[in-house]
């Protein structure tokens, strides 16, 4: 399965694609004042279409500021035009040029800015940490900015360049720890809008960072992590996946094998672990080769999309589980917007290793992933032969996402912190599944509208608005796509999700849970349906203590 369903979201191999994306997209008028505004690097030469592409927040991480926290961007003295977007950050089988020097943002302007300092919202994509970018056209800002919030997307570093732990890197750090530069790129972009999102019109005290996925994950991480209080002042994520996803720093816990191990592990692959310096050699490597010597294999040790290099439980930038300290009532007292979509695992089922394939692999896999508590998860979800693979799809939708889900409504709400939650339903056009389809590695075709349903990611396309006719969308897919991107941008704006037009959409209470439904069965747009209960939820929660970090 590939791993970056999540993240690179559509892979678009057409330029007629591109094309139709620029020519659809609406001008915005130029900022307003004067015509070299100044952001903190330098002057920038003002836009004509409100659009900025490619501006850096960090200093390119290379060299010897490969593997370590982001530095402030290269200052310039002349105004620069930001009309191209940068390089994306290196990975696999991407979709445009990579390039180490990476970290940029893109910033989308609204038509009308009547002077006021206008709700920010900041995107951080997914990708499984090893794919994606700000750059894609899935991830367009113009839809969105055009209901008056200035859209901000980011790069951060991927993979290995982004999430490598190694003993010589924590024993550099000073703070004796490595291995989540991806995030730190990520805190240093929502600083670099703190202090320069007033130049583009935008409010730097009311912004709203929004993620899906694995950048859904990150949001999670930022909102218990102490260096990153402050950055921000609400969350919306999107599918954020489940703890599964992490790793310790130097101890095995739970079956997962410890970040600096897996560092180790590369080294060796690259030949630096018998260099004089280990240092100096994984540096002087090639990008080519560190991708190569960092593919995922069977030493993963985590279950998510068999992801090698990703964020660690370091004591540090990740104090702790996510899990752990929200029970505790460690984490930012923000407002939350967060849901999944029906069918989160069915696009992962072909890439479930060990693979599953009957009714006596799914309960194999129930053995391993409950112990003690898999008669329970059979007795629920038994997998006939009839019915394995929908009770298969079931389990890894509740196990990665849902249950994710409900636990931190439940906890939110009991932080006396605002919780919206949500649930996406509505099908994709058949052209689009297809491209998520391929996504994640499906060969052989076999996903259909029947047999993936709702898949993980399709909410991006109505939040982003991003409805091509030739994906299959028609009109009523674009105004179901104004009803959830009102949502999106009335919480940047108030902190409320709803509005005039929009359904009322009351917060999280867990005495009568309720979430709001997109796109349900009947045809309506969106309405408030009570939560079922699902006792396999309360099953997972008991398993991240035993089978899962």
């Amino acid at each position: 399965m590939s791993s970056h369903i999540p993240l690179r979201g559509v892979k678009v191999t057409l330029c007629f694609v591109v094309a139709c994306l620029l020519a659809c997209a609406l001008p915005a008028p130029a900022l307003a004042g004067s015509d070299v505004p100044r952001i903190g690097p330098g002057p920038i030469v003002r836009s004509d279409d409100g659009v900025y592409k490619g501006i850096p927040y960090a200093a390119p991480p290379v060299g010897e500021l490969r593997w370590r926290p982001p530095q402030p961007a290269v200052a310039w003295t002349e105004p620069r035009e930001f009309d191209e977007f940068g390089p994306q950050c290196p990975q696999p089988d991407a979709d445009d040029a990579t390039s180490e020097d990476c970290l940029t943002v893109n910033i989308w302007t609204p038509d009308d800015r009547d002077g006021a300092k206008l709700p920010v919202m900041v995107f951080i994509h997914g990708g499984a940490f090893a794919g994606g970018a700000g750059s894609l056209p899935l991830y367009d800002g113009a839809k969105l900015a055009e209901a008056g919030v200035v859209v901000v997307t980011m790069n951060y570093r991927l993979g290995a360049l982004g999430f490598l732990a190694h003993p010589a890197l924590s024993a550099e750090s000073g703070q004796g720890v490595s291995g989540n530069y991806g995030l730190l790129d990520q805190r240093a972009a929502l600083a670099f809008v703190r202090d320069n999102i007033a130049a583009f019109g935008g409010n730097p005290k009311n912004i709203t960072v929004f993620g899906q996925s694995a950048g859904a994950a990150s949001i999670l991480l930022h909102l218990t992590s102490p260096g990153s209080q402050g950055l921000f002042h609400r969350a919306v994520l999107q599918s954020p996946v489940g703890p599964g996803a992490l790793r310790p720093l130097r101890t095995p816990e739970r079956g997962v094998v410890p970040a600096e191990e897996i560092g180790r592990r590369v080294a060796a692959r690259l030949g630096a672990d018998t260099a004089p310096d280990v240092l100096s050699a994984l540096r002087a490597a090639s990008v080519e080769d560190i991708l190569a010597a960092s593919r995922p294999g069977d030493e993963a040790g985590l279950e998510v999309a068999g992801i090698l290099c990703s964020p660690t439980v370091d004591g540090v930038v990740v104090p702790g589980r996510p899990v752990d300290m929200i029970r505790e009532g460690r984490h930012a007292r923000i407002p939350l917007v967060l849901g999944t979509v029906a069918n989160e695992g069915s696009l992962f089922l072909p890439g479930l290793r060990p693979a599953v394939t009957s009714a006596a692999d799914y309960r194999r896999l129930v053995e391993k992933w409950f112990g003690p508590d898999a008669k329970k998860v059979l007795a629920l979800r038994p997998g006939t032969a009839s019915a394995w693979r929908a009770d298969l799809e079931r389990v890894v939708t509740v196990r990665w996402f849902e249950a994710l889900a409900r636990f931190l409504s439940r906890e939110w709400a009991r932080s006396s912190s605002p919780c919206f939650l949500y649930r996406l339903d509505r099908p994709l056009p058949e052209s689009a599944l297809s491209i998520l389809a391929d996504e994640a590695g499906d060969e052989a075709g076999a996903a259909s509208p029947t047999s993936a349903g709702v898949p993980h990611s399709a909410d991006i396309f109505p939040v982003f608005g991003y409805m091509p006719w030739y994906l299959g969308f028609d009109g009523a897919d674009r105004d179901f796509s104004k009803v959830m991107r009102a949502s999106w941008t009335g919480f940047a704006a108030t902190g409320q999700p709803a509005g005039q037009g929009r359904p009322v959409w009351p917060r999280f209470d867990p005495g009568r849970p309720a979430r709001m439904e997109f796109g349900p069965a009947g045809g309506a747009s969106a309405g408030m349906r009570d939560v079922p209960d699902d006792p396999l939820c309360s099953l997972v929660e008991r398993a991240w203590d035993t089978t899962m970090y």
